[in-house]
């Protein structure tokens, strides 16, 4: 998935010191691939370097995007001026319309949505776009595996 979004996002020094140690942890972030992972990371950083500085919180939020693009099969997202740019997503006639209900302004192109997200505080278009997506295109999770009962 390629990601164009002008947001801080990085694990400052004074939060990882050691370079080794800060390498490993953006390759552990890059790797996960579902939501539970990156609540993974983001505990184990908490837990390891204590509460996150604005630019490492922006960094988990990057890799929640990541994830969200890559469970709607969506391959590239940018943020510009406003609007947020999706290439790759195929989406439902029942899907367009729940966005086109949520933002009047979306337009659909094929694989190609483009819609706004206005009024977000910077630094926080990241958790915005993730929740736009949530709610136009909720993640089915798998249901848990029935127990099987024993027979009489």
């Amino acid at each position: 998935v390629v990601l164009d979004l002008p947001i801080d996002a990085h694990l400052p020094r004074e939060y990882v010191a050691r370079d080794d140690v800060r390498m490993e942890a953006y390759r552990r972030l890059a790797a996960v691939t579902t939501a539970s992972a990156v609540d993974d990371v983001e505990r184990e950083w908490l837990d390891r370097y204590g509460p996150l500085p604005p630019p490492a919180r922006a960094l988990i939020d990057v890799a929640r995007v990541r994830v969200a693009c890559i469970a709607r099969g969506i391959h590239e997202l940018s943020l510009q001026q406003g609007r947020v740019r999706l290439e790759g997503w195929d989406l439902k006639k029942s899907t367009e319309i729940r966005l086109q209900r949520l933002a009047p302004s979306a337009t659909v192109n094929g694989t190609t949505v483009v819609f706004p997200i206005r009024g977000v505080k910077p630094g926080h278009e990241a958790a915005a776009i993730v929740a736009v997506l949530d709610e136009v295109a909720p993640i089915e999770l798998a249901p848990e595996t029935p127990v099987a009962s024993p027979t009489a």
